[in-house]
Parts: C-alpha cells; sequence; structure tokens
C-alpha cells in the first residue's frame, strides 16, 4: 500500500507540473495574441488617432535569448537620435534592439522605411518591417544584398558579452553600412576595448533596463551631437 500511495502522489506532483506547463504556455499564447493585435492597431493608426500604445509593455522577455528591455529614458534617448535620418526617408535598423524598435514605431508610426532585425519570431507581426537575423550567420539574412550599404542609422545591441558575439555584430553592420552611416553599439562596459577596435567611441550616455542588471552599460558611437558626446 505505502507503494501505491508513492505512486499517487508521483501522479499528483506530475498532474501539477503538467498543469502549470499548460497555464504557463496559455498564458504566453495569450500575450502574444494582445501582443500581436496591438503592433497591428499601432500600425494602422493615423495621426489624428490617441496616442499608440508601446507592445513592449505587455510582451515579456525571454531570457533564454538574453532580452533585457529597455527602461523609458533610454528607449526614448535611442529613438530621438533617429531623427535626423527621417526627412530624407533613411533606411533606419535595429539590430537585436526590439525596444527601441517597438519605441520607435509608437513615436513614428507611419513612418515605412525601418526595420528590425531579430531572431526572435515574436516580432515577425510586424512583417516587412521583421527581418530575421541570426548573429551566427551575420551575413545569411532576407534580403540582404538589397540591404548592403543602404543603412543610414544603426542601433545594434548584442545579446551576449563576448568577444565572438560583438565581432559577427561588427561585421553585419559593416555590411549593412556606406560611409555616412550613424552607428550605436549598446553593450556593456566590459566590451569597450573592442568596441573601441571596430571604429566606435565611448559615449556620456549609460543606457538602463527595466529589469535591474548588475553590468555596467555604456552607448559607443561613431558620431556625436549636442546630448550625446564621446569621452
Amino acid at each position: 500500500m505505502e507503494d501505491s500511495g508513492e505512486q499517487l502522489a508521483l501522479s499528483a506532483e506530475s498532474l501539477a507540473a503538467l498543469q502549470s506547463f499548460y497555464a504557463e504556455k496559455h498564458q504566453k499564447q495569450a500575450e502574444f495574441d494582445r501582443f500581436a493585435k496591438l503592433a497591428q492597431f499601432n500600425s494602422q493608426k493615423t495621426q489624428d488617432d490617441q496616442e499608440p500604445l508601446n507592445p513592449i509593455e505587455i510582451i515579456t522577455e525571454d531570457w533564454q535569448l538574453s532580452q533585457f528591455w529597455y527602461d523609458d529614458k533610454t528607449t526614448d534617448f535611442y529613438v530621438d537620435l533617429t531623427r535626423p535620418h527621417l526627412q530624407a526617408n533613411s533606411l533606419i535598423l535595429f539590430i537585436s534592439s526590439p525596444t527601441a524598435f517597438l519605441g520607435f514605431k509608437k513615436t513614428f508610426p507611419n513612418y515605412q522605411n525601418v526595420a528590425l532585425m531579430e531572431i526572435d519570431d515574436r516580432f515577425s507581426v510586424y512583417k516587412d518591417q521583421f527581418i530575421k537575423y541570426d548573429y551566427l550567420k551575420p551575413l545569411n539574412f532576407p534580403n540582404a544584398q538589397n540591404l548592403k550599404g543602404k543603412a543610414s542609422f544603426i542601433l545594434m545591441d548584442p545579446p551576449f558579452l563576448n568577444e565572438d558575439c560583438l565581432t559577427k555584430f561588427a561585421i553585419t553592420t559593416r555590411f549593412l553600412s556606406n560611409p555616412n552611416t550613424q552607428t550605436l553599439l549598446s553593450t556593456g562596459i566590459v566590451m569597450t576595448s573592442l568596441a573601441k577596435k571596430f571604429g566606435l567611441h565611448e559615449t556620456n550616455f549609460e543606457p538602463t533596463h527595466r529589469s535591474r542588471l548588475s553590468n555596467k552599460f555604456k552607448a559607443f558611437t561613431n558620431f556625436q551631437n549636442d546630448k550625446l558626446k564621446w569621452i
């Protein structure tokens, strides 16, 4: 009888684990459905509509992909840097930086020449403005040849703080750039020496995140302006 009781206890534990799994799966699906609906709603808004909501408020970080969303201060600062590129309808690319991309879409819902290069398929709801990107294959992404040298502004945020990851991001960025491209790298300060090796300068801006991360982050660029200064 004791063995039977143990089997029943194990079965109950297994059932609870299964229920928890399906509950989490249902929650994630509901979250994604709401995210997709909001993304479509915002893309159809006009200048006369109310201020768009930000889908980043309802979609959670995937820590397995090393995702950490920027806070509003950082998002707004990065989005503001794109303004000089809008009048010429220049190509703006966000590489592994969905928070900034969604902030841009919230601020400039009618701007079309912008794309998010990202491995997370949840953002494919943005259709033509989503480019599936895996940094392990830095030059293998959709429409690569047509995008070569076309970017006017690039913001990249490599998911991992190591040399291999940043090097592959640099390969992608150089492929997409031309002599006038403005590039911003948002990464941990531990990557400073490698960032400088790739021609980027440490700036006075320290990006911060919704999650309280222990690592210190910095913005590195090949340009500066009134608010963003090299140090």
